[in-house]
């Protein structure tokens, strides 16, 4: 034999060895008993999320141990995604022949995916959760022990599906947006622990940093940033600069801004990314961007996290899901406040502060078609969604609850949702929409407007083209989307028809459904109509 061969046979090998290990694994996983009697051996369900902070993977462990012991028969398994590979793996898992049992939703989960691979909930949100027995929730309705009642809202709804008319998942946590502030940093740099009250002393304490850092040749910022991080601050100026243009292409009169909406009022030519209060809104952008740190667009959200952490950036824009790893272990004092906003004149796009009234709750779990143990999965799920575990979840990760009763830690009490200001305008990185082509061009243009050579005449002139024609692509992607949706429902439809001759509950849900589908086709025709008028 000779030397050259030698890697060949060695590679062979190792794929052979690799193949033979999995079908072990696979012939292993077909030989677990499919009930708790059988063989006396114990029933694995798996439960699958991209929560993976320091502090959750402990969390979701020790409430996995908790149930196993109120369920000896019961093994359940937590498999932790990194966020950056977790679409990809998703996919791969749909139609693997094992899939988890319990799958965290969001992260781009379609109306499509939802129907073909999740279990509807609709019936069983209607019934009590049992582990919330002894509490005021005893006898409530699963679905109204959460703070919104599953109710749902807009297009990115992980709970209700008002387009399939079905519940598809339950909450754990809510999530909001504030500025962490380094004291002890701030306090060395301007000799005052006074944090910014607004929008303009916000830029001049980042125009001080900036200057103490140069004139001392210190690598400090005054804000941290990576392009999640900076999206996060961009999105909230832009939606309260646009507040009062969002108004007039409301179309439904509900006071809540949708990406459909926005996109068909740009095809009608309401708004355009260079004229009125939202070219101003850019001008913004790039005033913060000078506050972050260089090539902030290509960090990652774990960079910007370690340079706060070591004492190198002042500031840090984050949500409450980072809670816990920017205000523990930390070596200085850290306080939370609300972004800043800039002041509201009568001229520009803004009503005032966004309410965070309405915001909705994240973090849900669904359960697998293809699950083997669909009835554990679910009563792990009412036990995960409890108040007493999900009160857990706040302490413990630090996080906002959401079912009722149970209250964010004193640590947090910052990240409290705002109740009291105004709707918010839209957002120009139309991120849940279609084929997220705009996304792309928002990510792959930013670099123009916020580099030191950049401006916002050069930006815009980049973005025009590109922006007009990967709209377009989104809308036409909702328009053969929603299509589809609409063909399955048809057939739902005349299935729940001849039901509701003899069974109420399906007469009911045949005039939700037909009702919901008249208000998806009123959206559909909506968006041709725009895509036939507008400019190419």
């Amino acid at each position: 034999m000779t030397t050259a061969r030698l890697p060949a046979l060695l590679g062979a090998s190792l794929l052979a060895g690799v193949f033979l290990y999995a079908t072990a694994r696979l012939l292993q996983r077909e030989g677990e008993p499919a009930s708790p009697g059988e063989a006396g051996g114990r029933v694995t369900v798996r439960l699958a999320h991209y929560l993976v902070y320091e502090s959750h993977r402990p969390y979701f462990e020790s409430v996995a141990r908790d149930y196993e012991r109120l369920h000896p028969h019961v093994r359940v398994e937590i498999a932790d995604v990194p966020i950056r590979v977790w679409p990809t793996w998703r996919k791969t898992q749909l139609d693997a022949p094992d899939p988890p049992d319990l799958v965290q939703l969001g992260q781009g989960f379609t109306d499509e995916q939802m129907a073909l691979y999740l279990l509807p909930l609709g019936e069983e949100v209607a019934r009590p959760n049992p582990y919330n027995a002894g509490t005021d929730l005893a006898d409530v309705a699963w679905r109204e022990t959460f703070v919104d009642g599953l109710r749902g809202s807009g297009d990115s709804s992980e709970t209700f599906n008002y387009r399939l008319l079905e519940y598809y998942g339950v909450p754990t946590y809510a999530n909001t947006v504030r500025l962490f502030c380094n004291l002890d940093l701030l306090e060395k740099i301007t000799g005052s622990r006074n944090v910014p009250e607004n929008f303009e002393d916000f830029i001049a304490l980042g125009e001080k940093i900036e200057d103490y850092a140069r004139r001392h040749r210190l690598p400090i910022t005054a804000l941290a940033g990576a392009e999640e991080y900076a999206r996060l601050l961009f999105t909230q100026l832009f939606q309260q600069q646009s507040q009062r243009v969002t108004r007039t292409f409301d179309l439904e009169r509900n006071l809540t801004q949708s990406d459909r909406e926005a996109a068909i009022a740009f095809l009608r030519g309401d708004w355009r990314p260079d004229t009125g209060t939202v070219r101003s809104a850019w001008a913004a952008w790039r005033t913060l961007g000078r506050l972050y740190q260089p090539g902030f667009l290509g960090a990652m959200r774990d960079d910007a996290g370690f340079l706060f952490k070591q004492q190198r950036a002042v500031m840090i824009v984050s949500g409450s899901w980072d809670a816990f790893h920017l205000l523990t272990d930390n070596p200085f004092e850290v306080s939370v406040l609300p972004l800043p906003n800039p002041p509201v004149a009568t001229s520009d796009g803004r009503l005032g502060p966004l309410s965070e009234s309405a915001l909705l709750p994240s973090g849900s779990f669904g359960i697998m078609r293809r699950s083997r143990h669909p009835e554990i999965a679910l009563d792990f799920l009412r036990f995960l969604t409890s108040r007493q575990i999900n009160q857990r979840f706040a302490d413990v990760c630090l996080r906002i609850p959401v079912v009722r009763g149970a209250h964010p830690p004193p640590e947090i009490a910052a990240f409290a949702p705002r109740e009291d200001g105004y709707e918010s305008g839209f957002s120009p990185y139309f991120q849940n929409f279609g084929r997220r082509a705009v996304y792309r061009v928002m990510q792959t243009t930013l670099d123009r407007l916020v580099a030191p050579s950049g401006s916002v005449e050069a930006f815009l002139a980049d973005l025009e083209t590109p922006f007009r024609a990967a709209l377009r692509d989104d809308v036409q992607a909702f328009a053969r989307d929603s299509a589809r949706t609409f063909q399955r429902t048809d057939s739902m439809l005349v299935a729940l028809q001849a039901l509701a001759v003899r069974e109420p509950e399906a007469a009911h849900r045949y005039w939700r459904l037909s009702e919901n589908q008249s208000l998806g086709e009123s959206d559909h025709h909506q968006a041709l109509h725009a895509l036939a008028w507008a400019n190419p």
